[in-house]
């Protein structure tokens, strides 16, 4: 976060002082800060096995209780 927000603020703190703006500098450090924050829950959860086991237990909650409803049914049945 750090390499990226320091560009920005840099620029910030120019235009403060002096008054002048270079926006396609103050663009492309917007874009880099944005793309930062929307890069850094994908490296996390890419870095930490407790959460993509959380993600997948989540995403495939649904489906579990379909396949367990399912189940449950056929196991019903086939007793007489």
């Amino acid at each position: 976060m750090l390499s990226t927000q320091v560009p920005l603020e840099t620029l910030n703190a120019i235009t403060l002082w002096t008054g002048f703006v270079h926006l396609p500098a103050v663009l492309v450090c917007v874009w880099l800060s944005h793309f930062n924050s929307a890069l850094n829950p994908l490296l996390y959860a890419y870095g930490n096995s407790a959460l993509r086991k959380a993600i997948k237990t989540a995403l495939l909650c649904k489906r579990n209780r379909i396949e367990d409803s399912h189940s449950a049914t056929h196991t019903q049945s086939s007793v007489p």
